[in-house]
């Protein structure tokens, strides 16, 4: 569902029980996850230029792509940027399992998994990541 307030009103107001059925809407939330992990890696990459290394030049598209949709060529070359220690790793790996969280049958297992997200992105010191959590945290 849109995480529009005014939407989100409406529902609650005209469907029987609304707040048992509601379900995030996993396309808002990738896009918010995406320009997320996009913010991570420009201002990582400002700091590196800085210091003379050009590692993030050139590699948006990569963390933007679902894995899913790279050749393996694709994916050769953006594994050791993933698998790295650059702060835009650990953005693109939060991403990731929010993204996952949708595979969940059970309503009560979808609440922890949710949950146990949450904790992760108010620890991860990734301004851009936490204020997404922040809105996923109000509707959920």
């Amino acid at each position: 569902m849109d995480m529009s307030k005014a939407y989100i009103k409406s529902v609650m107001e005209n469907a029987p029980q609304a707040d048992q059925k509601i379900a995030l809407d996993k396309l808002h939330i990738a896009q918010s996850l995406g320009r997320a992990v996009n913010k991570v890696r420009i201002e990582e990459n400002k700091t590196l230029i800085n210091q003379g290394v050009e590692l993030l030049k050139g590699t948006r598209y990569s963390w933007l792509t679902n894995p899913e949709n790279m050749s393996e060529e694709q994916w050769d070359n953006f594994e050791p940027l993933r698998n790295s220690t650059l702060k835009t790793a650990r953005a693109w790996a939060i991403r990731q399992m929010a993204m996952s969280l949708w595979n969940y049958k059970s309503r009560v297992w979808a609440i922890k998994a949710w949950k146990k997200w949450l904790c992760w992105t108010q620890r991860c010191r990734l301004e851009p990541i936490k204020e997404v959590a922040k809105t996923v945290k109000k509707h959920l």
